[in-house]
């Protein structure tokens, strides 16, 4: 990253408060520049000498697409010690009932355009805040001071807190999904393109044979067993419990296969707990190809998917689930073997 160096006077053992507090204010001169670039910064620790004040001096860098995708790839020199991200978007409430899961969260209608301000300093803290765009007016201030790996009480869902954990070597919050979930989510993305070509055709038997334990089965010369819902649900079962998160990032990492839209360089870069939220952020979620699938087919088929997910112990919801006629159908392309 490069981008203009500007002396920090703070002393070199500044928390994540002072390093954000100047943040907020170059943020807002940018905003009352109609300067609506998202912006990187990096806090570089100086040491004394006989000449220069020891302390802190920033470097920050206007991005123009998303941060976490002009960051991917990117690691701080060791003597960051800190790194940030600012940019503006839209904010919304979460739906009381689908609470958020690694990058995939359902919507309500948005709230204000906000500008956020996120924060990771290199012993693993962090700090996060939101401010309506219009006013300043603070809507949301968290800081975590926990070291080390996040856990499921401190971690920050969203793309930006894994990014700027990554760009300085720190590990992101553990995966908050298993294998059993991606494959599922892999199966209906491909159902779902099935069926929206061919519904007609579209039998438990066609609609299962999708799922990707069988495509490993035969590719590796294996003869297909005699048809039975049981099957579906033993061999979905089975490739769950084979693999895992750091299995599957590896694997991608070496080119052995690709999952999502994230890269192999990409995935060499992640961990796996950002790995796997990246790569189920490539898809819509459990629910919302439900929603599709209520649609194209037969009551039967669709509760046989049902009874597979329930046997995999794959999260969705026990209701009913909505139809979804307006919701783009992206299929089986977003994997290759």
């Amino acid at each position: 990253m490069t981008g203009q160096a500007v002396p920090f006077p703070l002393p070199t053992f500044a928390g994540v408060e002072q390093l954000a507090d100047f943040i907020d204010a170059d943020s807002e001169q940018r905003s009352e520049q109609r300067n609506d670039h998202a912006v990187a910064y990096g806090f570089v620790a100086c040491e004394a000498t006989r000449t220069r004040r020891g302390g802190i001096q920033l470097a920050a860098h206007e991005l123009n697409t998303h941060p976490a995708d002009a960051l991917t790839g990117f690691t701080a020199p060791d003597d960051w010690i800190a790194f940030a991200v600012t940019c503006h978007g839209t904010a919304y409430h979460w739906a009381d009932d689908d609470p958020p899961r690694g990058n995939r969260f359902s919507r309500t209608e948005p709230v204000d355009r906000v500008r956020l301000l996120h924060l990771v300093h290199r012993d693993g803290s962090s700090l996060t805040r939101m401010r309506a765009d219009s006013s300043g007016e603070l809507l949301e201030h968290r800081s975590q001071a926990s070291r080390g790996q996040p856990d499921e009480d401190t971690a920050v869902p969203g793309r930006i807190d894994d990014t700027c954990r990554r760009v300085l070597g720190l590990p992101t919050a553990a995966p908050d999904t298993s294998p059993h979930e991606l494959w599922a989510t892999i199966w209906l993305d491909a159902v779902v393109a099935f069926a929206a070509d061919s519904p007609t055709t579209a039998t438990a038997r066609s609609v299962g044979m999708l799922h990707p334990a069988f495509r490993l089965w035969t590719s590796s010369g294996h003869p297909m067993p005699q048809w039975s819902p049981d099957l579906l649900i033993r061999f979905g079962q089975a490739l769950g419990n084979v693999t895992d998160w750091e299995f599957l990032r590896a694997r991608c990492a070496r080119g052995r296969f690709s999952l999502g839209e994230v890269t192999p360089d990409a995935a060499a870069w992640m961990d796996a707990g950002m790995f796997s939220r990246a790569v189920l952020g490539s898809f819509l979620t459990i629910d919302h190809y439900l929603g599709l699938l209520i649609e194209l087919l037969s009551a039967q088929v669709f509760d046989e998917i049902r009874s597979a997910l329930h046997a995999w112990e794959v999260p969705h919801s026990v209701s009913q689930p909505k139809p979804c006629r307006d919701l783009p159908v992206s299929a089986a392309r977003r994997i290759s073997s």
